[in-house]
C-alpha cells in the first residue's frame, strides 16, 4: 500500500537567495549547462516570467560541483512565479518519474541511476496546484536515502521508503555513495501552467538543465 509522506516544500529549503547572484552564461536553445571549472554553481534562468533554479548541494547546503567520496549530495530545483498574475501547476509538472530528474551518468555516458523510481499517481486528486504571483515551489532530494535524513526533510511518521510529492508517489532506490570520478546530471521538461478559465495555459519550450560534477 502506498502511503503519503509529504507533499511539497513551499518555503525555501536548501539554497538561500544570496547564493543566486547571476544566471548561467551558457544559453543555447533553452539548454543550460554548468561545467566543472565554472565559477557559477547554480543554473538560474527566467522563461516567460517563471524563474527556474537548479543546482547540486553539498551536505552543508552549499551549491557545489565537487564532492568528497562518501559524501551525500542533494538535487535542488525551484520555480518562482514572477509574473503579475496568479497561475496553477498542471499535474504533469512534478511527474519526474517519467523523465531524468535526479538521474546521474558517468562522464562517459554510462547510466549510474536515480535516488528514486516512479511509484504511481493519485488520480483522485489530479487538479492543478495554486502558484500565486511571488510564490515559489522548492524541492530538495538526497542521493543517499536514510530514514533519519528523510524524516528531517519530509516529516516521516513511520519508517517508509515510499514518499509522495504532490500527487506522485516515489520509491527510494537505496543508492550507494558515488565513487571517485566525474559525472553529470541532466533533465528536460516542457513546463505548463494554467491561467484563468478564459485564458490559454502558459507553456514553455523544452528546457534542459545539465550539471557536470566530480567526486574526489
Amino acid at each position: 500500500m502506498l502511503l503519503p509522506v509529504l507533499t511539497v516544500l513551499i518555503s525555501c529549503t536548501g539554497c538561500e537567495n544570496e547564493l543566486f547572484n547571476s544566471g548561467s552564461s551558457d544559453y543555447q536553445d533553452h539548454t543550460w549547462e554548468i561545467q566543472l571549472n565554472d565559477d557559477q554553481k547554480v543554473i538560474e534562468q527566467t522563461v516567460k516570467g517563471i524563474e527556474f533554479k537548479f543546482c547540486l548541494l553539498n551536505e552543508d547546503s552549499v551549491p557545489s560541483t565537487t564532492f568528497q567520496e562518501g559524501e551525500n549530495l542533494f538535487f535542488y530545483f525551484s520555480t518562482e512565479n514572477t509574473r503579475d498574475e496568479n497561475l496553477s501547476f498542471d499535474p504533469d509538472f512534478m511527474n519526474f518519474g517519467v523523465n531524468t530528474f535526479c538521474k546521474v551518468w558517468s562522464e562517459k555516458g554510462d547510466t549510474i541511476g536515480k535516488p528514486f523510481v516512479f511509484g504511481g499517481m493519485n488520480l483522485i486528486g489530479s487538479g492543478a496546484y495554486p502558484f500565486h504571483k511571488g510564490e515559489s515551489y522548492k524541492f530538495k532530494f538526497p542521493w543517499l536515502y536514510s530514514f533519519d535524513l528523510w524524516n528531517s526533510l519530509f516529516s516521516y511518521e513511520e519508517e517508509l521508503e515510499t514518499w509522495r510529492l504532490l500527487y506522485t508517489y516515489f520509491d527510494a532506490t537505496d543508492q550507494e555513495p558515488l565513487t571517485k570520478g566525474k559525472y553529470y546530471t541532466k533533465f528536460s521538461h516542457k513546463f505548463r501552467f494554467s491561467r484563468t478559465i478564459d485564458e490559454p495555459s502558459l507553456h514553455t519550450d523544452s528546457l534542459t538543465f545539465k550539471i557536470n560534477f566530480e567526486i574526489k
